[in-house]
């Protein structure tokens, strides 16, 4: 996109140089392998109580990503029918809620007993789940300390170097 650009800028005299014919995309970029948490990472999650394990949970066991997860309110849970409805995300560059692009960006998700029950004993304290420390809404860099603080809180209580 940058090279058309360029040669815009070239054919309307506005430049006579299109630095992008000199970039070497890389044919292929590398791929990190990614595989599901086995049977004791879950454990480790579900027994290791810190500010960062309602996300894990929330995260591990009904599909949320990042975004959506913070933008969670307590009013998107009905735990009665053990369901979760996804319908906004937090947009962390703006600071802002943001609705889907797609209609498939909705959906209503069941969640198992074991979140429904963990759920269940969480204060509520905002009206979101997910808070930072003074109960608003997270920032970039209030989840990342507190994810931070929670992996080396499991790396340090299951013996895993950091």
């Amino acid at each position: 996109a940058a090279s058309a650009v360029f040669e815009y800028a070239i054919e309307n005299r506005a430049t006579d140089f299109n630095p992008c014919k000199y970039v070497k995309i890389p044919r292929q970029a590398q791929t990190t392998e990614r595989r599901a948490l086995s049977p004791q990472e879950r454990k480790w999650i579900e027994d290791t109580p810190h500010r960062a394990q309602t996300a894990a949970m929330l995260m591990m066991y009904s599909g949320l990503r990042r975004d959506e997860a913070t933008a969670l309110l307590w009013s998107d849970i009905d735990l009665k029918n053990k369901t979760i409805t996804f319908n906004k995300s937090y947009d962390f560059t703006n600071y802002r809620i943001k609705t889907p692009k797609t209609a498939s960006g909705t959906r209503v998700v069941s969640i198992p007993d074991k979140l429904v029950s963990y759920l269940k004993k969480l204060e509520r304290r905002s009206i979101y789940v997910l808070t930072s420390t003074s109960g608003k809404i997270m920032s970039n860099a209030s989840w990342k300390t507190m994810w931070e603080s929670y992996i080396i809180e499991l790396n340090n209580k299951y013996g895993l170097q950091t």
